[in-house]
């Protein structure tokens, strides 16, 4: 009669484990690309803004490789593929009198959205 106890007290551990992996993975969708959403200074998404981002390295603030620049679609959203790490938006991809408010610095996978106002 132990030993019965135990068995289900141990089976039942497993499945309330395999139900919370299982809940954890269907229910979280995990970002594996940096969304950039660009706007002016009004909050209006602007369409067809060339945007590409570099590498970074923040203790020396430089800028490292740069990846192919990407058009943000109707929304005002590009999406750029590339290996996690820590990028920074190239101001050099925006379309002539463009410029980002500030330095954008993307840290992680995600939705960033960066400010351009006119030079």
């Amino acid at each position: 009669m132990k030993a019965m106890k135990r068995f289900i007290s141990v089976f039942a551990a497993a499945i309330l484990c395999f139900a919370t992996l299982a809940f954890t993975a269907c229910g979280e969708e995990k970002a594996t690309a940096y969304t950039v959403i660009v706007t002016d200074t009004n909050g209006t998404t602007l369409e067809g803004i060339t945007v590409g981002i570099c590498s970074y390295d923040e203790a020396t603030q430089e800028k490292g490789n740069c990846l192919t620049p990407v058009a943000t679609d109707a929304d005002g959203k590009a999406v750029i593929e590339a290996d996690e790490g820590t990028y920074i938006v190239n101001d050099d991809t925006l379309p002539s009198g463009y410029a980002c408010k500030e330095k954008y610095v993307l840290k992680a996978y995600g939705e960033y959205t960066i400010v351009v106002v006119n030079d």
